[in-house]
């Protein structure tokens, strides 16, 4: 069976406290799913139909496996969004509105996947546990 996982990435040149960056994670996890189902269908339903050996499915009916990766920068961040764009991989980028911790919208991780493995792997392997 292949396995899939999905990786957050988050930026550690912003020092968040845990609590933000545990919100900032959870809104990166969710995003991916939610921005799919957004894609799929018209009218903003909120129906997620998947074929059985869709990485998403394979995630969704497994462990849910997730990873969180640390970056330096921005730019880092962006590199490596834009390369899960390029790749076909589901992708989110985490935009914080700027209410609490930043004073303005701050940019601050992205979620990857689910996907396999291998594919994730591909453009994530360079980053450290956060």
């Amino acid at each position: 069976m292949c396995k899939v996982k999905q990786v957050i990435i988050v930026r550690n040149d912003l020092k968040m406290r845990k609590g933000k960056l545990a919100g900032q994670v959870a809104h990166a996890s969710l995003a991916v799913i939610l921005n799919k189902m957004k894609g799929c269908f018209p009218n903003n339903h909120r129906t997620l139909y998947l074929k059985d050996d869709d990485p998403m499915e394979i995630w969704l009916s497994g462990k849910f496996t997730k990873v969180v990766l640390k970056c330096d920068s921005l730019e880092e961040l962006k590199e490596v969004y834009n390369k899960a764009w390029r790749m076909n991989i589901p992708a989110s980028l985490i935009t914080d509105c700027g209410d609490t911790v930043f004073n303005e919208p701050t940019t601050t991780c992205c979620g990857i996947g689910p996907d396999y493995n291998e594919k994730i792997d591909e453009i994530t392997r360079h980053l450290r546990l956060l």
